[in-house]
Order: structure tokens, then C-alpha cells, then sequence
């Protein structure tokens, strides 16, 4: 049953791209030969000892060169070829691949009479089967150099086909060095786009553009210098591919891995980027409903590697608003989009779509669960932190509708932690926004007037019961620091639970600081201008950890951030002496300091 047939020769001949696919999916559940070699696996992996000598006796006896014209001879080798195969990860410690690899079948592969192409696809195949198990890294150029000439358009498909399989298998391996492949860059990836018009089906097209994808996102950085070698082909690629949607979906993902690896330079490509991001997210065009994750993805990743944005790239907020409006299924990436636009055009970005945004995402809010709700607030965090004047106006019914959420008794620990952040930003930048909204807040829908202080009173008590619940260093050290800038707002409230701010402070200070060589204590929250520890956004599956330009604007942003800016004890240390200078020693120490626990301000005395 390994021999192939002449039926089977049959369809090489008329249709070798559908021979090649049927090797592949699903289909051997359908194929006779493929539910053999199924078979003949489990038998050899359950019989191993018993079969491990008869398969490498038959194997070595068979290593001598055949008569390319002998038919029958050729198609015995291949299924012996085929049984090696598909046993390398039984027979490595029997079988020397290097050998092999380094004499008959390099030899092999040098054939171009009779049917040399059945053993030139099949050792092509083998390879890629043996090289993640066996195959010593220092063959690795002479590997590349075969898979070159096998992607030469004088070879038959099928074996050109099978070595696009062999160099995925090969860019994929454990030992893969992208210093050592770098120079085969160009030659193989002209060798893909040729083969890439020759073939006529899909699913080919697919296949081979995903190897092309996939060596750009292996090779990273690396691939910068040649970038314009690998996307003369792709242009003219999206044009002929007006009817295939997933086959268009291929091409936006290759140029994502491309601007992320060109990094900077992906601001030359905003001609070319930009047409092809407005067809896959305008929700009017037809191909959105297949294009709008990849086109999405590739919208982040343009915005996030450019180091400055130009009016092209911002008339797409155009096309991303009416995209969320009408679908929530990529709200994350969408939101995400937002927040670096937010970063690399904020006058731009929230005055010209300022209210657009606010509009929208505030509607969203109403229907979507804790997750969702989490990300549009991580958005307006953000907003915050740029700290413009015109979003003072636009955040006012935002933060009332936050506080009355958080006075609800929502229980989503996640909302709630983000609503208070949210809060404590506004309150760090101006404690009037914060006292202005609760006071508006104070209006009832029917129009009687609520007392301010039983609100503000609410709204500080639910504050402390949710701020013991969260765990994050830097989210209890924001709502600190909001706290103690509450201080002295002069508030009945604020003064009544003074006790339980300085409790919860204290607490914070407890997690936060840390003992110095030199004995004192520091805030472990600080950063310094050579720190990193930003969040960034990279493809875990990636070889490289992408350092993008929107990587460098939130370190920057975070660089600004009270949370890593500001000395908590020290903050809290000026909170109190100023509270004191404005109601008197006496009271400060009889009527506030008294209530608090003498084990409490012996910590708090002890950071000060």
C-alpha cells in the first residue's frame, strides 16, 4: 500500500497540486494509503524492538542508487523512503541521518532523468521529517541551498511543493538560527513568489504564503534590510486576489509580520498599508465580514511601529468607529487600536473624535459583560494619564456614571478595581472634577437634592471595602495616593473616615516599600528613565520580543505616571502636615491622629 499507483501517477501528472493537498487535512481519514501508514505507525511504535532491525536492515540495503528510468525500482525506494519517514522519531538513535543526508540522498536529489522527480519529492519530504529530530545544525546552509534548487520553477510542482513543507519544517525547528539563514532571505522568497503564481488553487496559494509569513515573523528585525525585496510581490499579489478572501487574508497577516519587523520604516508603506486597511474595516465594502481581524491586526501593528502618524493613518478612525458600533466582536483589538492612537495623536485623536468616542464607548458599556467593560475603561485610563484640558469636559459623565456603578454594589472585583483607578486618576489631576461630579450626582432623576455628604460619605466607604479586596501593587498604590489627595479637600466625610484612610494607606505602604542597603525605606514603585518594565504588546509566539515605537510611548507615559513618579510616603507625609496646617494641631492630633490605631502610626511614623 506505500507504493504510489499509477491512478496516483495519474492525478501527479494532470493535477499535482491536488496530489500534493491530498497528503495533507484531513483526507487520510478517506485515503486507503493513509490509513495504512496510520496503521503501520502504531504497529511500529507498539512493536518497536521487534520491528526497529527489520525496518534499518531494509533501509541500509536499499541505499545504493537506483536506475532513475527503472519505474519499479523508483517507486519500491520512495515507499521505503516513505517507512523511514515516517519512523524518525523511533530510528534516530539507529539510523545516521548526517550520513545519509551528506551522500545518497544529495545524490538523489542531483538526479533530473526519468522519474527522478518521485524520489526527489519524497526525499525532499523526508528531510523535513528528519531535520527537527537529526540533522546536524552545521548542514543547515547546505540544507537551504537544496531547498532553493527545489523551489526552482524548472522543478516539478509537486516537489516544489514539498520543499515549501521541508522549509516551514526547517524555519520552525528548535535549532533554527535566523543569523545563519538571513542571506537565503531573498533567494527563497523569490523562489515562493514564484511558485505562488504558478500554482492555481487556493488553498496552494495559502499554503505557500503562510511559509512566506511565517520566515518574516522567525526572522524578525532581521528581515529590515530586505523589506523591499519581499513586498514588490505582494502588491500586485492583493490585485489578483480581488475574489479570494482568505487568500487577501494571507496577504494582510505576511504585511503584519512585516511592519512589525520593519518597525519604523513601516511609515514608507502608508500608500500601499492604508487603502488596503480601509477595504478590510469599512463596514460598507462586502469583503469586511473575512477581512476585519486581519485588517485590524494590521492597523495596530502599523500605528504601533510608527514613530509619528500622518493624516492617512488617522482618517481610519473613520472607518474603526462605525466597525465597533456595529459588531463587538473584535472590541479588544479595536479598543486597543484606540488607546494607541490615543498615544501617538492625542490633541488630534480626542478633538476631533473626542466626542465620537466617548459617545460610542459609553453605549457599549451597557451591554457587555465584566471583560469588555475592563477594556473600554483601560481606554479612558489612558485618556487620563495623556492629561489633556479637553477631555476634562468629555470625562464628567463618564466618572458619574462610574461612581454611581461602584455605589451600586456591582461585585466584579475587575470593573470595580478599574472604575476606582479610573476615579483616583481624575482626582490626581484635579480633586475639583471629582467634587463637581459628586455634587452633580447629588441631583436626583426626579430633581430633589441628595445630601452631599451622605454620597461623598458612600462613596468613600465602598472605596475602602473594594480597595482591601485588590491585590495589584501599583492599583492600591494609585487609590492611595487619590486618598491622601482627598486629604485636604476639607470634606466632613473625608475627616470622619479619616481612621480608615489612614489604615488602608498604611496597609499599602506595607506592600510598596522597601528596607535600602543604607537602612531607610524606598518606594519599590518608582522607575527611573532606564527602566523597562512597561507592558508591551508581542507575539509570544515569536522568536523576538518586538520593542516597538508604541512600547516607547508608554514607557515615556509611564515615566509621568504618579504611581511611578510620586513617593507614596512622602505624598502622604505633605497630605498630613498641610491637613494640619489647615485645622490646627490640636485638632489634627486629638480629633484625627487620636482615633488611629497607636500599632498604625507606629508603621506609618517608622516610613516617614
Amino acid at each position: 500500500y506505500f507504493l504510489l499507483t499509477p491512478a496516483e501517477l495519474e492525478i501527479w501528472d494532470s493535477d499535482p497540486e491536488m496530489f500534493a493537498t491530498d497528503e495533507v487535512g484531513e483526507y487520510w481519514k478517506y485515503n486507503l494509503k493513509a490509513c495504512t501508514e496510520s496503521l503501520f505507525m502504531s504497529l511500529f511504535h507498539e512493536f518497536r524492538e521487534l520491528l526497529t532491525p527489520r525496518l534499518a536492515a531494509t533501509i541500509e540495503s536499499n541505499r545504493e542508487f537506483v536506475d532513475p528510468n527503472n519505474l519499479e525500482a523508483v517507486l519500491k525506494k520512495d515507499a521505503i523512503y516513505n517507512a523511514f519517514g515516517l519512523t524518525a522519531f523511533e530510528m534516530f538513535d539507529i539510523i545516521n541521518f548526517d550520513d545519509w543526508f551528506n551522500t545518497t540522498l544529495r545524490q538523489e536529489l542531483m538526479e533530473s532523468h526519468g522519474h527522478s522527480r518521485v524520489l526527489k519529492r519524497r526525499v525532499a519530504w523526508l528531510i523535513g521529517q528528519w531535520l527537527t529530530v537529526r540533522l546536524n545544525p552545521e548542514y543547515r546552509p547546505e540544507l537551504y541551498n537544496i531547498l532553493i534548487g527545489l523551489l526552482n520553477p524548472e522543478q516539478d510542482m509537486a516537489v516544489r511543493l514539498a520543499a515549501t513543507s521541508t522549509l516551514r519544517c526547517a524555519i520552525d525547528d528548535f535549532d533554527f538560527s535566523s543569523e545563519h539563514f538571513i542571506e537565503y532571505l531573498e533567494p527563497m522568497a523569490f523562489s515562493l513568489y514564484k511558485l505562488l503564481v504558478s500554482v492555481r488553487e487556493c488553498d496552494t496559494k495559502l499554503n505557500v504564503l503562510h511559509v512566506m509569513s511565517f520566515m518574516v515573523e522567525r526572522l524578525g528585525p532581521m528581515v529590515e534590510p530586505y523589506f523591499d525585496s519581499l513586498l514588490q510581490y505582494l502588491p500586485k499579489l492583493w490585485t489578483d486576489s480581488d475574489d479570494h478572501h482568505m487568500l487577501r487574508c494571507a496577504i494582510i497577516s505576511t504585511l503584519t509580520q512585516i511592519v512589525r519587523a520593519i518597525r519604523t520604516k513601516s511609515a514608507e508603506l502608508t500608500p500601499f498599508l492604508v487603502p488596503i486597511i480601509r477595504y478590510s474595516v469599512d463596514i460598507k465594502e462586502k469583503a469586511y465580514i473575512y477581512l476585519q481581524e486581519d485588517g485590524l491586526e494590521l492597523l495596530l501593528s502599523y500605528i504601533e511601529s510608527c514613530a509619528t502618524y500622518n493624516d492617512d493613518m488617522l482618517s481610519l478612525i473613520n472607518y474603526l468607529l462605525p466597525l465597533l458600533d456595529y459588531s463587538t466582536e473584535h472590541l479588544k483589538t479595536g479598543l486597543m487600536i484606540l488607546e494607541a492612537y490615543v498615544l501617538i495623536a492625542p490633541d488630534r485623536v480626542i478633538t476631533e473624535y473626542g466626542t465620537q468616542l466617548f459617545s460610542l464607548t459609553t453605549s457599549l458599556m451597557n451591554d457587555l459583560k465584566d471583560e469588555g467593560i475592563v477594556c473600554i475603561l483601560s481606554l479612558y485610563e489612558t485618556i487620563i494619564k495623556v492629561n489633556l484640558p479637553q477631555t476634562i469636559e468629555l470625562m464628567m459623565a463618564v466618572l458619574g456614571q462610574n461612581l454611581k456603578c461602584l455605589c451600586s454594589g456591582e461585585i466584579g472585583l475587575a470593573v470595580n478595581s478599574c472604575r476606582l483607578s479610573l476615579i483616583s486618576r481624575v482626582i490626581l489631576n484635579d480633586p475639583s472634577i471629582f467634587i463637581k461630579v459628586v455634587e452633580h450626582l447629588c441631583m436626583t432623576e426626579n430633581g430633589n437634592l441628595m445630601n452631599f455628604d451622605n454620597v461623598l460619605n458612600r462613596i468613600i466607604e465602598v472605596w475602602l471595602e473594594r480597595m482591601n479586596q485588590i491585590v495589584q501593587n501599583d492599583r492600591r498604590k494609585l487609590l492611595g495616593l487619590a486618598l491622601a489627595s482627598l486629604l485636604t479637600c476639607q470634606k466632613k466625610p473625608i475627616l470622619e473616615l479619616f481612621k480608615e484612610i489612614i489604615t488602608v494607606c498604611v496597609e499599602t505602604l506595607n506592600d510598596i516599600m522597601r528596607k535600602t542597603d543604607d537602612g531607610l525605606y524606598a518606594d519599590s514603585m518608582l522607575m527611573t528613565d532606564d527602566c523597562s518594565n512597561v507592558s508591551s504588546r508581542a507575539n509570544s509566539e515569536c522568536e523576538y520580543q518586538y520593542e516597538t515605537e508604541h512600547n516607547e510611548r508608554q514607557r515615556c507615559l509611564s515615566l509621568k505616571d504618579p504611581v511611578h513618579c510620586i513617593p507614596f510616603h512622602k505624598y502622604l507625609q505633605s497630605q498630613l502636615l498641610a491637613l494640619q496646617n489647615q485645622i490646627g494641631e490640636q485638632q489634627f492630633q486629638g480629633v484625627l491622629i487620636s482615633k488611629v490605631d497607636s500599632d498604625i502610626l507606629e508603621q506609618l511614623y517608622l516610613y516617614m
